[in-house]
């Protein structure tokens, strides 16, 4: 992020125009992608990052970049809401790679390129009492010692007998 913060201090501010379908419709101060002109000076030539450089100080600046990655916080708040009531084990599944991707590409392109946005419908349109069915079927068939009982009893939803 220092290197994005020491950029964009001397550079115009790309104000999400890294999104294909907003350059399209506004004015952008980088005309070829993004990441070739950014990383030129580097070694690898490439340079990615998470949200908070790219959607955080890339495109508002670092004055504005609490505002963005608030609003990152706000669509992820949507989401849990969209996937209350499926049981933990479905969605640490089916999303495990979501944080590790997170760290490295912005939030935008994971939602639009890389499925988070078809995954988090999904979720959404995930009959609840259909997927509690199915993981309480497969979760409640082998009896935990009673240290592993106490800790899943701890975090997640439902409860060991």
């Amino acid at each position: 992020m220092g290197v994005y913060s020491d950029f964009f201090s001397l550079h115009d501010l790309t104000y999400f125009c890294q999104i294909a379908v907003l350059k399209q419709i506004m004015y952008c101060p980088y005309q070829e992608p993004f990441v070739d002109r950014f990383g030129a000076g580097l070694p690898s030539r490439k340079f990615n990052a998470s949200l908070f450089a790219t959607e955080g100080i890339a495109s508002v600046g670092l004055i504005f970049a609490p505002v963005a990655v608030f609003a990152s916080g706000l669509v992820f708040a949507f989401v849990n809401r969209l996937s209350a009531g499926l049981p933990a084990a479905f969605l640490l599944t089916s999303g495990a790679i979501l944080p590790q991707v997170l760290l490295n590409v912005p939030l935008t392109t994971v939602l639009l390129t890389h499925g988070a946005g078809l995954l988090f419908l999904l979720w959404y349109i995930t009959p609840v009492r259909f997927s509690n069915k199915i993981f309480e079927q497969t979760a409640l068939t082998a009896e935990p010692p009673e240290t592993q009982r106490q800790l899943i009893n701890g975090i997640c939803r439902y409860r060991w007998p």
